[in-house]
């Protein structure tokens, strides 16, 4: 579940950098380059997938200590991306990858 919950959240971070007027690649996607052009729909979409998981953080971990999750996955997922993204060293792929390995773990320890 936190697995899938830092993946949500490093998404939903990728959307929200995706409409700063600094982060200009060439080798954008359709549906990067669609979100982009659609400030809205992205920063709503970033809203929803927050709140999702701050629901569920809130939920399983309870109200003081899924606050406190929720703060940090927001740093370190904002932080991993603009440090990390322009110099291009996390693909879709790698990030899959470490999802994948990430929720094994997950499942096999707990």
């Amino acid at each position: 579940m936190y697995s899938t919950l830092s993946l949500l959240i490093y998404i939903a971070c990728f959307l929200y950098y995706n409409l700063s007027a600094k982060s200009r690649w060439s080798d954008k996607s359709k549906a990067a380059r669609y979100l982009e052009q659609r400030p809205k729909l992205s920063k709503a979409i970033f809203a929803g997938i927050i709140l999702v998981c701050s629901a569920i953080l809130i939920y399983v971990d309870g109200l003081a200590s899924g606050i406190f999750a929720m703060i940090v996955y927001l740093m370190c997922m904002l932080s991993l991306i603009v440090i990390v993204f322009p110099f291009r060293y996390l693909r879709a792929a790698h990030i899959l990858a470490l999802y994948v390995v990430s929720l094994g773990f997950e499942y096999l320890i707990f």
